[in-house]
């Protein structure tokens, strides 16, 4: 069997998926040590190999090998990236990620870092990039948004007063 970047992919994401980073990672290293250069979804792929096993300096190493890429740094791949980030613990990366796009007007990708932020118990960081999602007028808050941001008050009310609590909201 010949082959290709599709292939590598495809190999690297089946193993991920399937909950093996560690082998999902080796065949990423193997794929780029035979030339072959990986295409914007086998990054997708091995990120999310990356964060089903919370492997962090994997996952910064394949952001090294992304910048050092000609593939441009868009949303899905932004998304991946704090996805992996958030699952490995790294909140700082994470936002580092979302902060490095130029444009934020996705709101799935606000989705990711809200979620990230409520994973977390950072409630109050979520809330303030909530509020900040409608300062800077995001066209649509999705029905995930809302529950994203439900899910931080509850975390909040859960460690506050309640008096504390409703002055915060309000």
């Amino acid at each position: 069997a010949k082959r290709d970047v599709v292939s590598w992919s495809a190999m690297i994401a089946m193993y991920g998926q399937q909950g093996h980073g560690k082998e999902a990672f080796h065949l990423f290293k193997k794929m780029i040590c035979e030339g072959w250069m990986p295409n914007k979804i086998t990054y997708i792929s091995i990120l999310d190999a990356c964060a089903n096993i919370a492997a962090l300096p994997e996952g910064k190493l394949v952001h090294a090998c992304f910048m050092e890429s000609e593939i441009d740094f868009d949303i899905t791949v932004a998304n991946a990236f704090i996805s992996m980030y958030g699952k490995c613990g790294a909140i700082s990366y994470a936002e580092n990620a979302f902060l490095q796009l130029p444009q934020h007007d996705d709101v799935i990708l606000w989705n990711s870092m809200l979620s990230v932020y409520v994973e977390h118990d950072l409630a109050i960081k979520a809330l303030w990039l909530y509020k900040k999602m409608h300062e800077e007028g995001m066209p649509a808050v999705s029905k995930q948004t809302i529950t994203i941001a439900l899910r931080a008050c509850q975390h909040l009310s859960a460690q506050m007063e309640p008096d504390k609590f409703l002055n915060l909201v309000y």
